[in-house]
């Protein structure tokens, strides 16, 4: 007699899985069109908020964690997904986390562990031993037992591992520090070479480093069951993964950055190989770990740091996950649904985000976290020669959380390792860290600029014994040749100690700027690994050393800075580094360039409000170049151009500091020089007569006395001397004073000139009100404009003033 059987067939789980892959497709398909506008919505929405944060040196993660919890709060928002987006959400989420760790590997050295400890390692190292013990004792608060126990049912020997593991990894996340955030975010507040900035930068890395490492380890003994003989295996699949990739991968990386030089498009083939070469890798790694986000972070870990390679994969993967995967993740983070197993604390939502927020844990959880970093600052600071204002701020930089934060959260809860309480906790704990921590970043700026010197720092008022410090700008490679021939038009006057350049690389604070920046070597705290940025860079440096190991050239020091800021900001770096290095002079590029037809450009209007800025706030002189062939010498050598120059002194503390630096370049042997002194005729004298006031009167007489005392000495010393030419011309009115100008557009090729903002004279009446540029004064106006010449460069100078921090050039180029 036969029986029913009753049991499923064998390929009905089969059956199940098809079915719902075919309903994910469909869903897919009839969701695509509403499935890019909320994808769209996410990616403006946050992008927009954070250019408005962006003013408060908020971080980025900031602007995603408010959108993604706005999206999940707000019932309305949340519902206009429906489920099918929520869907195709969650199955992205599982996946593009892992973009982010494997950048996240390739960024780190893990050789730095074996080296000698510094200032920055020590302090990472103790701030993380300290956070530890705080961790640990407040772990069994945080995490409750019941969850483990909910998770495994009546399997007490497992619950308890699990209630281990959930609090080692909670533990292990508190002690970590979000590295990328901490360095785009002591970039953006100027402190980045200031001591405690350059030591936060560093431990931080090296924090994140050794906790991000422990953490894959321990996932991947979460992901062997706790059974001793997978752990094992998957122990010894790691060694051999990892010596496979050190003695195969690395070698074939480095073997396509050398087929690469830089300046050369690198090839499709060598990037579709080295895609090829790393998806593999990291799913033999998956495979063996099951783990695959900590699985590709240890991928990365290993590869080669350097090289082209690396370089153009992290440049291009951290852009795409700044502008698109995080946002979307972060948002995917705050919509997950609830565990079955994980019901403590929670509301009747399915939704986790909807569990009311524990204030409690909250505390415990910040108090906890910024207690053990502070605590391990605080012991190491001292110890390193730290004062205790600097201990305490390095410890509440180092507490910034990031991006890992909020996928240790998910995947925590996701495994019912910890509450949805606890969930809650940490993600308002990271952006509350996030948003404070720029606080702590701005109050280190400001007591640095306020213990820094207040002084006139000009060439006028310097010691003749000094060594003459300046600062030169660049914005791009055809600055090159003009700073170039500059620092040889002033070496020779720079006195008996030499003269010392600050080549300053200004790199505007793009997308894909900030999403490669990285820990600098050297004196440099970070760099920016852009492509673009990288070439111009490594341009500037060849023509840099080759200019410094011609002959005769042993008295001149340059040395390279990095700006790597926003248009708006950037003059904050600039006059930063001015103030470290005591820099007497700035030097930059005028924004309009010289075109084929030899008329100047509309401009950069970034670099113009940089130069703008600069003019208004550097602690010391700056001068505006305008370069019209300046540095374009058809010579084999920079030492042998010969160049007739003219200084245009009309009058003022601007022509003074101009005339000064014309004197010293004049000691060139290949500069001849000429000064021409414009005074007023006898009919501007009586203009000037008939509307002084009292108070003018003796401003003018003033500024008049302290010319003829200055230009006296000038006199005796150049022009008695035969070293400089010098001519008078009398005239009338501005009109007059373009008419000379213009007689010497074809007998000079460079025109020294000052910005004559204080000038106070008669016969620059008027011009100033047909000024295109007026940053560059009505005379530097005129030279500069493309009517006036195509063969003759400009210097415009404004001399050093400490009141002038309280003037506004022109209000309407100076959006404050």
């Amino acid at each position: 007699m036969s029986t029913l059987n009753l049991s499923p067939p064998t390929n009905f789980t089969a059956i199940i899985e098809a079915q719902h892959c075919q309903l994910l497709r469909s869903s897919i398909v009839s969701s695509y069109p509403v499935l890019l506008v909320h994808f769209f919505f996410i990616l403006i929405s946050s992008k927009l908020l954070y250019l408005a944060v962006r003013r408060l040196y908020q971080p980025r993660i900031v602007a995603d964690l408010v959108i993604a919890l706005l999206i999940a709060k707000v019932r309305f928002l949340r519902e206009s997904f429906g489920p099918d987006i929520t869907m195709i959400l969650q199955n992205f989420g599982h996946y593009c986390f892992t973009a982010y760790m494997f950048a996240l590997g390739l960024e780190m050295d893990p050789l730095t562990v074996f080296e000698s400890p510094g200032s920055d390692t020590i302090i990472g190292y103790v701030s993380m031993l300290s956070t530890v013990v705080v961790g640990a004792l407040f772990s069994s608060v945080l995490v409750e037992s019941r969850n483990a126990k909910n998770a495994y049912g009546g399997e007490e020997q497992h619950a308890d591992l699990l209630y281990l593991h959930s609090r080692l990894g909670l533990i292990a996340g508190l002690a970590n520090t979000a590295s990328p955030v901490l360095t785009r975010l002591t970039t953006e507040l100027k402190i980045s070479n200031t001591r405690v900035g350059r030591l936060a930068i560093g431990a931080g890395i090296h924090t994140d480093m050794v906790s991000s490492f422990l953490t894959s380890v321990g996932a991947m003994l979460l992901s062997s069951g706790y059974r001793k003989l997978k752990a094992l295996s998957c122990l010894l699949g790691l060694i051999i993964e990892m010596a496979l990739v050190v003695r195969v991968a690395k070698p074939i990386m480095d073997w396509i950055s050398e087929r690469n030089p830089e300046g050369k498009r690198v090839k499709g083939v060598d990037v579709a190989g080295v895609v090829v070469m790393i998806l593999a890798l990291c799913g033999v790694a998956t495979k063996l770990h099951g783990d695959a986000n900590m699985a590709v972070f240890l991928i990365g870990l290993v590869l080669p740091r350097q090289g082209r390679a690396s370089r153009l994969l992290v440049n291009n993967i951290n852009l795409l996950l700044s502008t698109v995967i995080l946002p979307l993740y972060v948002c995917f983070v705050c919509l997950s649904l609830r565990n079955d197993g994980n019901v403590e604390g929670s509301s009747k939502s399915d939704y986790v985000i909807d569990t009311p927020l524990s204030w409690t844990k909250l505390s415990i959880l910040s108090t906890a976290a910024a207690a053990g970093k502070v605590l391990g600052t605080l012991a190491a600071g001292r110890f390193q020669g730290l004062n205790w204002l600097e201990s305490l701020a390095l410890g509440l930089l180092l507490n910034i959380k990031g991006y890992y934060h909020v996928f240790f959260a998910y995947q925590a809860t996701n495994s019912a390792m910890i509450s949805d309480q606890l969930f809650v906790a940490i993600l308002f704990t990271v952006l509350g860290t996030a948003m404070l921590t720029p606080l702590v970043g701005v109050t280190i700026a400001a007591r640095s600029r306020r213990r820094a010197k207040r002084q006139l720092m000009g060439l006028q008022f310097l010691d003749p014994t000094s060594d003459v410090r300046i600062m030169t700008g660049l914005y791009a490679a055809d600055n090159i040749p003009m700073t170039l021939n500059f620092i040889e038009s002033v070496r020779w006057g720079s006195g008996p100690r030499g003269l010392t350049v600050y080549a300053i690389d200004m790199v505007e604070m793009t997308d894909r700027a900030a999403a490669t920046l990285v820990k600098g070597d050297g004196q440099e705290v970070v760099t920016v690994g852009d492509e673009s940025v990288v070439e111009f860079r490594k341009l500037v440096g060849e023509a840099l050393v080759a200019y410094q190991q011609q002959d005769g050239n042993d008295g001149v020091k340059i040395q390279r800075l990095l700006a790597v800021s926003s248009f708006s900001d950037m003059h904050r770096d600039i006059c930063s580094y001015a103030e470290d290095v005591l820099a007497v002079l700035i030097v930059l590029p005028f924004h309009k360039r010289q075109k084929l037809d030899g008329s100047m450009d509309l401009g950069h209007p970034g670099h113009r409000q940089v130069n703008q800025k600069v003019l208004q706030y550097a602690p010391c002189s700056v001068g505006i170049l305008v370069d019209r062939g300046q540095g374009r010498v058809n010579k084999s050598s920079v030492s042998e151009a010969t160049q007739n120059v003219v200084a245009i002194f009309i009058g003022g503390a601007d022509d003074r500091e101009a005339l000064t630096l014309a004197a010293r370049m004049s000691r060139h042997p290949g500069i001849e020089l000429t000064v021409i002194r414009i005074l007023p005729n006898a009919a501007a004298r009586a203009r000037a007569s008939a509307r002084m006031t009292a108070f003018a009167s003796s401003e003018e007489e003033a500024q008049t006395r302290a010319d003829d005392e200055y230009f006296t000495k000038f006199y005796e010393r150049y022009v008695a001397e035969k070293a400089a030419g010098y001519v008078e011309k009398h005239v009338c009115d501005g009109a007059e004073i373009v008419k000379v100008l213009r007689s010497l557009e074809s007998q000079y090729q460079l025109f020294i000139v000052g910005q004559g903002r204080s000038r106070n004279s008669v016969i620059t009446d008027g011009l100033a009100e047909w000024a295109e540029c007026p940053e560059i004064g009505p005379v530097g106006d005129i030279l500069a404009s493309s009517e006036f010449s195509v063969t003759a460069s400009v210097l415009v100078v404004q001399q050093h003033d400490v009141r002038k921090r309280l003037k506004i050039i022109d209000e309407e180029f100076m959006p404050f």
